[in-house]
């Protein structure tokens, strides 16, 4: 263990800092020039900037009215404290808190991306450096000078930890309990533990909070998935590549390539199957999926679940954020949706805002309103550019005025498919080949998919809240991978991704207890194949989501048999997912629609 002390030493230093701090922002702007220069907008630095000036008069207001200025300038270092597990392995913490002696909260997280490799914020962004940042973790330096502890762990199998991986499972679930009360002993500590960080830091608050940890005050998963089946790596029943191509290889490069000191050594990581463990258990039968699907009903300490409209790579943060909060059983708790990059809010000074005062009031016990406030925040949005939103408060998710309206599916020539308000008496189908192959330039060749339009919207309309497909589609072989994606057309022609959803449809099985009229649920227990050429009913979940129509825009669905997200079909076109037609029927006995949330003015 090594500790060191970080020190602000005097006014002079302070000033000196300021000075830092206004060249930082110089070069910040002198950057966007720079980005703009190169064929790039530096509309959104400039926006941020804005953004962030607002949040710091909030958050000056707030420090005032409840006296949380600054108060320690300076902080100890502790780094890789050992904490002996209890089947003796060690894993490895970084303690940062206020030099003065006192008993302070605890704001902790447990990351597999090496506590100690340091996070250089891109020049867009809205966070300021930090000397310790650490990746998609709390910045010690805005936590520590308003008293508060930041405790960063290494989970097992990573950095300075010992062990193999535990990957979000059963036992990492049992290092966090004892970590977190651990924490909660340590003679700086005043008793009370908040978990933080995004993503992978977000995913497994989930889990451990279910845990009931004593010391475990209050949780913030920041952009994480909760159902590891359902909100990742089986959408719909169907394989997502958002880990495999993006997530896996980032994460063995980091620690193997990117040359920072950690423990890592060959038998590490030997012997452990990422791949296949996920590829063969396919269905929730075989148990291997048990301790990956939370149980919400166990989460009783206060709750912000804050998701993104956009997710991750199609990674599943968002439907983790919604059903979390939806399902959980804390009698105090908050959703918020926002828009943007992964990272981008979580280190805003409105986010850190929106942190400090749910840590104020749970970890210190400062009165400050929290709990009376609106429980749903949403980023009502007009684009899908990074600020194209406006804030709105709700008292309930799904909104409870919602008016869901149906869009059924037709065809008027045979050829092109359109969304209407009324059902047509004639039966129609349309058919796509599934999965479509990728040629030359990643061209899709033509019929791998289907595309449905709305009439142009002759009003401003609002669509905000959960969206589902209902389709009857036949195959000519025992399976089906329809795909579903939802654009805005805008006025002017541009087109602006919304939301996915997707099925196999022999996993097509409901759990009537869970589904609603808004949203099925799956229970991926079983396959029911299908016979050939024979329609079957398929609820296809959409995620949420919340744009704002203009006048003149329209709305499309694409039907598709794989996606980017899926690739049920590669470049090779050998290799590819078992060739089949997929046929929607439409009109008459066949009661294919699009289900939107409308909200009323």
């Amino acid at each position: 263990m090594h500790i060191q002390i970080a020190h602000l030493k005097n006014l002079k230093q302070i000033h000196e800092l300021l000075l830092i701090m206004l060249f930082n922002a110089a070069l910040i702007i002198m950057t966007s020039i720079a980005i703009h220069a190169q064929g790039h907008t530096s509309a959104i630095i400039d926006e941020a900037v804005a953004a962030d000036l607002v949040g710091q008069k909030m958050l000056k207001d707030y420090e005032q009215k409840y006296e949380r200025q600054d108060q320690y300038v300076g902080y100890v270092i502790a780094d890789n404290i050992e904490l002996v597990m209890s089947d003796g392995i060690k894993l490895s913490a970084d303690v940062f808190r206020p030099e003065a002696d006192g008993k302070y909260p605890v704001i902790l997280t447990m990351t597999p991306y090496q506590k100690d490799m340091p996070w250089a914020v891109p020049p867009d962004h809205e966070a300021p450096q930090g000397e310790y940042q650490n990746w998609e973790s709390p910045n010690p330096d805005r936590w520590v000078p308003k008293g508060y502890v930041i405790v960063r762990v290494d989970v097992r199998g990573s950095g300075f930890s010992e062990g193999k991986p535990a990957g979000l499972s059963g036992l990492e679930w049992r290092d966090f309990y004892e970590t977190i009360e651990w924490a909660g002993a340590q003679s700086w500590s005043n008793g009370n533990v908040g978990l933080a960080g995004i993503s992978y830091m977000a995913i497994n608050q989930w889990y451990a909070a279910a845990t009931q940890p004593p010391s475990l005050k209050c949780i913030i998963p920041w952009e994480g998935l909760a159902d590891q089946y359902r909100d990742s790596w089986f959408v719909g029943g169907i394989l997502s590549t958002a880990f495999l191509y993006a997530y896996v290889p980032e994460f063995l490069r980091d620690h193997s390539l990117r040359d920072w000191d950690s423990n890592t050594d060959y038998d590490r990581f030997d012997g452990i199957n990422m791949f296949w463990d996920k590829f063969y258990h396919n269905t929730l039968q075989s148990g291997h999926w048990d301790d990956k699907v939370p149980d919400f009903s166990k989460i009783v300490v206060p709750l912000y679940s804050v998701g993104n409209w956009g997710g991750w790579k199609g990674a599943g943060h968002l439907r983790g954020n919604t059903e979390g909060y939806k399902f959980s059983a804390s009698e105090h708790k908050r959703l918020r949706i926002q828009t943007g990059g992964h990272q981008d809010a979580y280190y805003s000074e409105e986010g850190f805002l929106e942190q400090l005062r749910f840590y104020d009031r749970w970890l210190l016990d400062i009165d400050n309103g929290w709990e009376n406030e609106a429980p749903v925040k949403l980023a009502v949005r007009t684009g899908t550019d990074r600020f194209d939103f406006e804030w709105r408060d709700e008292q309930e998710w799904p909104l409870a005025r919602t008016e869901y309206q149906k869009l059924y599916l037709a065809t008027p020539d045979g050829k092109n498919g359109m969304l209407t308000p009324q059902k047509k008496d004639d039966e129609q189908s349309l058919s796509y080949n599934s999965p479509g192959l990728l040629l030359a330039g990643n061209v899709k060749e033509p019929n791998s998919s289907l595309n449905f339009l709305t009439a142009p919207f002759e009003t401003e309309t609002e669509i905000t809240g959960e969206v589902m497909a209902n389709l009857w589609l036949s195959t000519t072989i025992e399976d089906a991978f329809p795909h579903v994606t939802l654009f805005k057309i805008t006025a002017t022609g541009d087109k602006e991704v919304l939301t996915a959803g997707r099925l196999r449809a022999s996993h097509r099985a409901l759990d009537l207890e869970k589904s609603t009229s808004s949203r099925p649920y799956h229970i991926h227990g079983q396959r029911q194949m299908l016979t050939p050429n024979e329609a079957v009913e398929l609820q296809i979940e959409v995620w949420p989501t919340s744009m704002v129509f203009e006048k003149g825009s329209r709305l499309l669905m694409i039907v598709a048999g794989d996606s980017k997200a899926t690739l049920m079909a590669t470049g090779l076109t050998s290799r590819k997912s078992k060739f089949g037609l997929e046929t929607i029927h439409m009109g008459g006995q066949y009661d294919s629609y699009l289900q939107i949330p409308v909200i009323p003015k």
